[in-house]
């Protein structure tokens, strides 16, 4: 399991955050953001660095 997708997830169960959500801030598909959330799939891959960043600074400007 790789840091950023447990950190997609907890940021995802912080802000009460679904799939949809998640890709709306990052103008991404759902299926984008699923598989980013699989665990041990042959399909799981790791959410970029910047991607997570960007879906941090997005959830910072929603709160200020």
């Amino acid at each position: 399991m790789d840091d950023r997708n447990e950190e997609l997830r907890n940021i995802m169960r912080e802000h009460k955050l679904k799939t949809r959500d998640v890709a709306r801030l990052l103008n991404r598909e759902p299926i984008t953001v699923r598989i980013w959330l699989c665990q041990g799939e042959k399909t799981t891959r790791v959410i970029p660095a910047e991607t997570l960043e960007l879906l941090k600074m997005k959830l910072a400007a929603q709160q200020a």
